[in-house]
């Protein structure tokens, strides 16, 4: 680099420095540990950050991050190393620390041949913000990509409980109001393969009990010809222009 280059270089770095511990500053902070795993097979290197302790660190801990997660979990758990670690007792100086050690070896830019992180480490809260190139990236790469059911269920234990605010809520349903004016009709054949499908799924005691409460939930209404009250389904298939009486009224006309 010439020094013109180093000077912006370096401007650039104080910048993010700054930027980032005043974005942290009134958060809490405990002694945390900055550390580099290494993968002995594939040499493949990952930086990170951890509140943990460092028997943690060392024996149960092989690193976080999703990149460094699926190549580790590709390439054997059992490789994994702890090739150095440093503990930090200062906000301002794990933050400046992990900056500059990114910056200087390309850590979290965007290549990964090296180094398995995909974004900039700044011991705080994790990474430093990510820009849009690298969120359209991670949106590309995640598409279409299968989902493990070990990955399936975690995500279910985590929405368990979880309720959305309004606004996502709102959002929701102007979604769906959307995307029901385009919804495509079942044709009959569909219809009978969905049916037949269904017959064959034997309901559990908690099912049928939820369909039982369900129904007694469901107003009877008056059929027109006979004046008796039935459910919604029964009133369709044996009464209205089929109740008997109907068919009398029809006859004697």
């Amino acid at each position: 680099m010439t020094s013109t280059t180093n000077s912006i270089y370096d401007e650039k770095l104080s910048l993010l420095i700054d930027s980032t511990i005043q974005k942290n500053k009134d958060k809490p902070f405990v002694p945390t540990y900055l550390y580099i795993k290494r993968h002995s097979v594939t040499e493949k290197l990952y930086f990170g950050k951890t509140e943990k302790c460092l028997d943690y660190l060392l024996n149960k801990y092989d690193g976080g991050g999703t990149y460094w997660v699926d190549h580790i979990n590709k390439h054997g758990k059992e490789h994994v190393e702890t090739i150095w670690y440093c503990l930090f007792l200062d906000k301002e100086l794990i933050a400046e620390f992990a900056l500059s050690y990114c910056y200087l070896n390309n850590i979290g830019v965007g290549d990964t041949s090296i180094w398995a992180n995909i974004q900039v480490e700044n011991g705080l809260d994790g990474a430093s913000e990510r820009s849009a190139e690298t969120k359209l990236k991670i949106s590309l790469k995640s598409k279409g990509k299968p989902k493990s059911e070990k990955h399936k269920k975690s995500l279910s234990i985590a929405k368990m409980g979880h309720k959305p605010s309004k606004e996502t809520t709102a959002k929701r349903v102007k979604t769906r109001k959307i995307n029901n004016s385009f919804l495509k009709h079942h044709s009959d054949e569909t219809k009978n393969k969905m049916s037949i499908a269904k017959k064959n799924i034997p309901k559990s005691t908690e099912h049928k009990l939820a369909m039982s409460l369900a129904q007694q939930k469901v107003p009877k209404q008056m059929c027109p010809y006979c004046k008796s009250f039935f459910k919604p389904g029964a009133l369709a298939q044996h009464h209205g222009i089929k109740c008997k009486l109907y068919t009398n009224i029809s006859t004697s006309e």
